[in-house]
């Protein structure tokens, strides 16, 4: 990131109107590891040794990594003042920037049908807005209050891949809700960034039925290689692209009378991307309940017993 486009990130925080969420960003404070390691930015008060952000970015302070605060990157509103709030963490590090940002995913059709009837007008407005060059009279999709206080839930990963993007970062790693960014040449997400997702629903659907029936009469070892051998032909999707199929997979998943399923949606996407093929997955147990299938390091999963299953050669 060049000198001026820090300087004129520090004009915005300070110029931006109040009744604006980037103001946000203004009361945000750098706290420094006893080690120097790590800089942390969050919101609690500015104790002693810590600094404003603007001040941070103005001494030059830097850390080979920059956290930012658990609940902080969701509780920003505004998709242009998070990716500012990940810009200010870039210029604070040559290495890594932590962010953690939960993607909670509708899976049940109640819960995707809510959604729809909500953050479809809203999205709809904000893009006809954007459009015309004014503010939307809507709040933003994903935008919820929750015990009276505001966060934005990522209802799944492409628009905060597309955030991560534009702040010219990249996902080096993840482990459940903890994203590891790095530094990238370039910012923007390309072609990717509108890339439409009924191809992907398309793929999806053509594999269904191949799919349900592996899911019923095989064992799951069998299933998953039978899945992992087709996905070793497909597409090899970068991370924004396979967060696009994850989308048409979940839409396609709601479909079959039984009702979604994690198994069933695990299986789309092993045969669908060539990535995914060769991932781990986790089967998790709880005795006497449930289950649940995920790939290694996607979900959080606290279960009584976990089973991983390699990508084998």
């Amino acid at each position: 990131m060049d000198l001026r486009r820090l300087r004129r990130l520090a004009e915005e925080i300070a110029a931006r109107p109040v009744h604006t969420s980037a103001d946000e960003l203004r009361s945000l404070a750098v706290h420094v590891s006893t080690d120097r390691t790590t800089l942390t930015i969050t919101r609690r008060g500015r104790e002693e040794g810590a600094l404003a952000v603007g001040a941070a970015i103005a001494a030059a302070m830097r850390a080979p990594e920059v956290v930012l605060a658990p609940g902080l990157y969701p509780s920003i509103g505004g998709s242009e003042a998070r990716v500012a709030l990940l810009e200010l963490a870039r210029a604070l590090t040559d290495g890594a920037v932590i962010v953690h940002a939960r993607v909670d995913e509708a899976t049940s059709r109640s819960a995707r049908a809510s959604r729809v009837l909500l953050d479809g007008p809203r999205g709809l407005a904000g893009e006809i807005a954007r459009r015309l060059g004014r503010p939307s009279p809507l709040p933003a999709a994903g935008d919820r209050l929750a015990e009276g206080r505001f966060v934005h839930v990522f209802a799944d990963e492409v628009p905060l891949l597309l955030e991560i993007a534009a702040a010219g970062l990249a996902v080096a790693a993840r482990d459940g809700s903890r994203w590891e960014l790095v530094p990238t040449e370039d910012g923007s997400a390309g072609p990717e960034r509108r890339a439409a997702v009924l191809p992907e629903i398309a793929r999806a659907l053509r594999l269904l039925a191949r799919v349900e029936r592996a899911r019923a009469a095989d064992s799951p070892a069998r299933a998953v290689e039978q899945m992992r051998a087709l996905g070793r032909g497909a597409l090899a999707r970068s991370p924004l692209a396979r967060a696009r199929l994850r989308r048409a997979i979940g839409w396609v998943d709601a479909l079959p009378p039984s009702g979604p399923n994690c198994y069933r949606r695990t299986l789309l996407e092993l045969a669908l991307d060539a990535g995914a093929a060769r991932e781990p997955l986790v089967f998790g147990l709880d005795v006497g309940r449930t289950g649940h299938v995920a790939f290694k390091g996607r979900e959080e999963l606290g279960f009584d017993v976990l089973f991983e299953i390699p990508p084998g050669p």
